[in-house]
């Protein structure tokens, strides 16, 4: 299985991805920095299910990310990641189409 983290801090990507990894060795993590980069990963991995959206990247902000994500790819499932907790973060991004946060 393929999982995608879509977030602009590397280390925190690096971080998760070997968290995931280590906890699940037979997943493989791919990478993007931007809005634009998953797009692209996206278009390249026809079999990629889940990906992990930070709703604060250089090229999207808010829910933008998961509504674009989410009419590209609908096969792909979004998990929104945030710093931001607030219920009403947490309600957007539900109502945007993503399945947790």
């Amino acid at each position: 299985m393929q999982i995608l983290l879509i977030d602009d801090h590397s280390l925190f990507r690096d971080a998760l991805a070997f968290l995931i990894s280590h906890r699940f060795p037979d997943i493989t993590v791919l990478h993007a920095g931007s809005l634009a980069e998953a797009r692209r990963v996206i278009d390249s991995q026809p079999t990629l299910r889940l990906a992990l959206v930070d709703l604060a990247l250089p090229d999207s902000q808010g829910t933008h990310a998961v509504r674009t994500l989410k009419a590209a790819a609908e096969q792909v499932t979004l998990v929104a990641i945030s710093a931001d907790g607030r219920p009403e973060t947490v309600l957007d991004a539900i109502d945007a189409g993503a399945a947790g946060f």
